[in-house]
């Protein structure tokens, strides 16, 4: 297992400080269900919870996709870190420090580019926000964040930042502290020049917003301009990061690590479109409130909204593109299982705006009184929809039917169909036939939850599985089968192996150590999924020596099953060979081993 040179010691005392239900509740809500916990899988889509974290044995499973195994496990697999990048972030969040020796030095191979990233990132905003707050060439863009409104503890809980109207100012910065161009490159945060012969920064006379995974890493930023050089619209108003190994576009939304709590206490998720939008309801006492990053709303980010909640609150603007971008949300809604809701801001207003004219109570209010997103849409779309010709309602239901099609409820449906032939003067038994129609005509693809939970299993001996299980859960010491059962004795050899594995990480023959067994089979990625999957399973038998002892029977009978074939082969052999002799001893041998098979089911 590739631990580079952390000491084993230093592992498991990690282990010990730190609760995989804590770390996974970072990432999405869980709920108690019985002794686990359970909640929506952040590796693959899924509508109903089929992930399960086990705080008695610390181990995470997804019965849907498969994923599994403990905390490190779960850490590399959700921020794509190296083993030793996910012990050292365990590591500090344990408090517990981990030694780098001096000689020789790391392997340049460890130190995986997504840990330099954040390294550089973290640098850079410290950087940023220094200049914000201490350079004399920072003053406009401080007086223009006093203006509107910002307030100091909100730059320093956020972070905020300013680059200089400088082409190196941050090359020159980071090149100082030991990066090189091609890693701040790398980073995003340095762009190289047409011909090639070096790099100028990529923000500059811009407020910096840096931009937090879920673990309140900086992983990119967003720069706007601000007062006189944003009036002519030269510049475009936002500038972001670009792609790199630790973010990816349209997969994070701004300030949603500090949202969280939020979200639990209100019940819903509010999604506005600025950063300076988030930041006036966050200052506003409204902390459940999110922005997107100069993209449409996307299904990676429903994905990643419906690990904490299923309830979203849409803030638009009152204008033509406030509308559009309400209604080009509703096919993604639809398909998500997030219920959708749309608060519309009078003329000319955005969220910032909004709270500075009327205020924190007036803004909640309107939160309050959301419109449900369907609603929206279709009042939208058939709008003085009685008013307009036959051509125009034609039209109109062109746009209709696909929104009505995507409704899976048929109530809910049937309702929408009704209100609509209202609307636009029709009779509703016709608009449901062409409804029908287009049903009819539109093909039914399967869901992505469909195709990744019904994704084929490995299939064992039902009796393998089983004693494997007992043994992974605790139900049988390993000193009572060690003499009776060997690796061979399984029909699969990566249950062989597994068998293997588990007897030698259990002490003095008692239980299988979990974390030890995983830790031995990290490399393995047909067995390793097995461990925290039958770990967790519910088991079917209540007798579980007996159903155990059982298991090691039929192993017995099917070991000597397997070799009475393999002796009547040589028997055949030996009868066209025409060797009389061996073909009498080997029939010994059978008939030896139908002797001990019939002693072994007589009990």
């Amino acid at each position: 297992m590739p631990r580079g040179s952390i000491p084993d010691e230093t592992v498991r005392r990690i282990q010990e400080h730190i609760d995989i239900v804590d770390v996974v509740s970072h990432y999405l809500t869980l709920k108690k269900r019985g002794q686990n916990y359970v909640g929506l899988c952040p590796f693959h889509h899924e509508k109903t919870p089929s992930f399960v974290v086990s705080p008695a044995k610390q181990l995470f499973h997804c019965f849907g996709c498969g994923a599994g195994g403990d905390v490190f496990g779960f850490l590399m697999k959700t921020d794509s870190l190296a083993f030793p990048e996910a012990v050292r972030v365990l590591g500090e969040r344990a408090g517990i420090s981990i030694a780098t020796p001096s000689a020789p030095a790391q392997d340049p191979q460890e130190v995986s580019s997504k840990e330099s990233i954040l390294k550089v990132q973290r640098e850079a905003a410290d950087y940023y926000h220094d200049l914000l707050l201490n350079h004399p060439g920072a003053k406009n863009a401080r007086e223009y964040l006093k203006q509107r409104g910002v307030q100091p503890e909100t730059i320093k809980s956020f972070l905020l930042g300013y680059a200089l109207p400088l082409w190196d100012g941050l090359l020159k910065h980071l090149q100082g502290h030991g990066w090189s161009p091609g890693e701040i490159e790398q980073a995003g945060l340095a762009i190289l020049r047409e011909d090639g012969k070096g790099h100028y920064d990529r923000f500059r006379d811009r407020i910096i917003f840096p931009i937090r995974n879920l673990q309140s890493k900086i992983i990119a930023f967003g720069g706007r301009i601000y007062g006189a050089a944003g009036k002519d619209g030269s510049l475009p108003k936002y500038m972001n990061s670009p792609e790199t190994p630790v973010y990816t576009k349209g997969h994070h939304l701004y300030a949603l690590d500090k949202a969280r709590d939020g979200v639990t206490q209100a019940g819903n998720l509010v999604i506005v479109e600025g950063y300076l939008d988030a930041l006036a309801a966050h200052q506003a006492g409204i902390p459940n409130v999110v922005a997107t990053l100069g993209t449409a709303l996307t299904s990676e980010h429903l994905h990643l909204v419906r690990r904490f909640i299923h309830n979203v609150i849409l803030v638009f603007d009152s204008d033509l593109a406030g509308v559009r971008a309400a209604l080009r949300t509703v096919d993604l809604f639809i398909s998500s299982g997030v219920h959708a809701q749309v608060v519309m801001l009078p003329g000319g207003e955005d969220p910032d705006s909004f709270i500075k004219k009327y205020g924190a109570t007036a803004f909640k209010d309107l939160l309050s009184k959301p419109v449900g997103l369907l609603d929206f849409a279709l009042q939208q779309i058939v709008s003085n929809a009685s008013k307009k010709t036959i051509e125009e309602k034609l039209r109109i239901i062109d746009e209709v039917l696909p929104v009505l099609a995507k409704i899976l409820n048929h109530v809910e449906r049937s309702h929408y169909l009704k209100w609509v032939a209202d609307q636009l003067g029709v009779q509703e038994r016709d608009l449901g036939m062409e409804l029908a129609r287009s049903l009819k005509q539109s093909k039914k693809l399967p869901k992505q939850e469909t195709l990744l939970t019904t994704k084929l299993a490995p299939q064992f001996p039902v009796e393998e599985e089983m004693l494997i299980k007992l043994l992974l859960q605790g139900k049988v010491r390993v000193d009572t089968l060690q003499s009776r059962v060997q690796p061979e004795d399984f029909t699969d050899p990566r249950l062989g192996q597994l068998f293997t594995f588990a007897l030698a990480t259990a002490h003095h023959g008692g239980e299988v150590q979990i974390r030890e067994l995983l830790k031995a089979i990290m490399s393995d990625s047909e067995i390793n999924p097995l461990v925290s999957a039958w770990s967790l399973q519910e088991l079917t038998c209540e007798e579980y020596e007996k159903t155990a002892l059982d298991c090691v029977q039929k192993l017995y009978e099917k070991r000597l099953s397997r070799e009475i074939r393999e002796i009547e082969e040589k028997i055949r052999e030996a009868e066209r060979e025409g060797d009389k002799t061996t073909v009498m001893n080997l029939q010994q041998g059978v008939l030896s081993r139908k002797r001990q098979i019939l002693l072994a089911q007589q009990g």
